[in-house]
């Protein structure tokens, strides 16, 4: 919207600048989207894994709860660590269960020490499952995802939740390269 009020501001054209701005993508970890296939069909990964905070978790989880469903498919949050928050980390992340109740998200899974805290105050029905590591939620969370769901993983960057978003790509990868083996020996 800045863009686009400078444009305007500048005398532009606000069509062609909204055309040139449709084709701009995300950076990797600040809201880039991929398409993964899974059992069924595909669902949607949103890469929030840059970095986060109590004000872009809150605007990530908001996002999530308002991105469109695809068919019969969950919204759900895959949480990491917030660092550097010092004294009140363990309050700033609890504080993001009562979020999820205004939210349309229908399960969380989380990772970290201080993750905990808001996972063990989230109602029964919308816990997925607490890892220590992303090493250990994304072996989790690969048979976890359907077709249909859209996923965002968001985290700060010392919680590398970078890893379940580049390990989840690198099985897409796999899965492709196999499905070409496949039609070569055929």
């Amino acid at each position: 919207m800045a863009v686009l009020g400078a444009v305007q501001a500048a005398g532009g054209d606000l069509a062609l600048a909204s055309l040139s701005l449709a084709e701009v993508e995300a950076l990797s970890g600040r809201g880039q989207r991929h398409v993964l296939q899974v059992a069924g069909g595909e669902c949607l990964l949103i890469d929030e894994s840059y970095n986060a905070n109590p004000v872009s978790m809150a605007a990530a989880i908001t996002g999530l709860g308002l991105a469109p469903r695809l068919g019969q498919g969950r919204r759900i949050a895959v949480l990491g660590d917030m660092a550097e928050l010092g004294e009140v980390s363990s309050q700033l992340h609890a504080d993001l269960a009562d979020l999820m109740d205004t939210s349309d998200i229908d399960l969380v899974f989380s990772c970290g020490a201080q993750m905990a805290h808001m996972f063990a105050n989230l109602p029964a029905d919308r816990r997925g499952v607490h890892a220590d590591t992303p090493a250990q939620l994304t072996d989790i969370l690969k048979s976890e995802i359907h077709a249909a769901d859209v996923v965002m993983i968001k985290g700060s960057h010392a919680s590398q939740m970078h890893l379940i978003v580049e390990r989840l790509l690198e099985a897409q990868a796999t899965r492709a390269d196999h499905r070409e083996e496949k039609r070569n020996v055929i």
